[in-house]
């Protein structure tokens, strides 16, 4: 809020947006529902032993990964200031490509940062129930992304030479 307030507002008005892509539904199951679905399974795992518990290193590790992918998606935030829930060309920002801080190795970092969330999540949750809706996320958020690539082509003006320089949409040197 204090180095992009527009931005705070941008994100607070997404189920408004007008020009949003057809990701607005994706952004709702990955962003809430899912989630929500994730962490009651974790609890009815617990409850009546579904999955066996997992080490103690494994859910350290979990715990690592939850916390970096805050960490990484907070950074995307911070260098975006057309972060936005939902993909629009947001014109009357005057929006522009960014490719700097976690932009420059690949071009959907808050994405990435949910898949690390995803995946540890159910480690830190000690719940192997937890990854069947991780899983979903996982294909619907690479979805998210292909929309979003597609949108972002078509309406913002350089964006064509950013994803030619920054080939890599989730994992740099894998997709």
């Amino acid at each position: 809020w204090r180095k992009h307030p527009d931005t705070l507002a941008e994100r607070s008005r997404f189920a408004e947006q007008s020009g949003v892509s057809r990701d607005r539904w994706l952004a709702v199951l990955t962003a809430l529902l899912l989630p929500l679905a994730s962490t009651i399974l974790s609890g009815l795992d617990h409850r009546y032993g579904w999955s066996a518990p997992l080490p103690f290193w494994l859910r350290a590790l979990g715990g690592v990964m939850v916390a970096l992918s805050f960490a990484w998606a907070t950074w995307a935030m911070l260098e975006n200031r057309y972060f936005s829930a939902v993909a629009r060309i947001q014109t009357e920002r005057g929006q522009q490509v960014v490719s700097s801080g976690p932009y420059r190795v690949m071009r959907h970092p808050a994405y990435a940062s949910s898949l690390l969330a995803w995946l540890g999540a159910p480690l830190l949750l000690n719940s192997l129930w937890a990854c069947l809706p991780g899983a979903l996320c996982v294909l619907l958020i690479a979805y998210r992304t292909k929309l979003e690539d597609e949108l972002l082509m078509k309406g913002l003006p350089g964006y064509g030479a950013y994803a030619a320089r920054t080939r890599y949409r989730l994992i740099p040197g894998v997709w």
